[in-house]
């Protein structure tokens, strides 16, 4: 899944007759806008490459929150984070990938006079992680990382953020 920048790629193709090739899913992309006149959603993660039934779905990406308040204060965590994707069970002798993770959405906070993210206040917009597989033996198709979403915070603050992207 896309947003601020692009998503991660995912695994390398089947090694079956021809050998594994760097060609996994490309990753979605990242997008150029601001949060003063646009709000998006995080893009979801792509499905796992499936002909044997046990590929898993990409994660959802991170909706959209917006608060507009007289003041804020923030002891807990403020979030719109893209969702794992799901890991593919095993052992298991098929030969699935597992999706990929969704990304992070987009926090606005708009106040007339602070955001007080003072203690363990946190905003965090971070991209799903992929999905895992282990196959009998090796390695086959891990879903890729959705990317972070966006932050805006109209007012004055000084709060912790996390616009990471998943992990692989």
């Amino acid at each position: 899944g896309g947003h601020r920048r692009k998503g991660g790629r995912g695994g390398d193709t089947w090694p079956g007759s021809v050998g594994t090739q760097p060609d996994g899913g490309h990753g979605g992309r990242g997008l150029t806008y601001s949060l003063f006149d646009h709000e998006l959603f995080g893009g979801g993660g792509g499905a796992g490459h499936g002909n044997n039934g046990v590929r898993t779905s990409g994660g959802a990406g991170g909706g959209v929150v917006w608060i507009r308040a007289g003041s804020i204060t923030n002891n807990g965590t403020i979030a719109s984070r893209g969702e794992k994707a799901g890991d593919v069970a095993a052992p298991s002798t098929a030969t699935d990938g597992a999706g990929g993770g969704g990304a992070g959405g987009a926090v606005f906070l708009a106040t007339a006079s602070s955001v007080d993210c003072n203690g363990p206040g946190l905003i965090s917009v971070r991209g799903g992680d992929g999905g895992t597989i282990v196959q009998q033996g090796y390695t086959h198709g891990p879903g890729a990382g959705g990317a972070g979403g966006k932050i805006l915070v109209v007012g004055d603050t000084a709060c912790t953020t996390d616009t990471g992207s998943g992990i692989a």
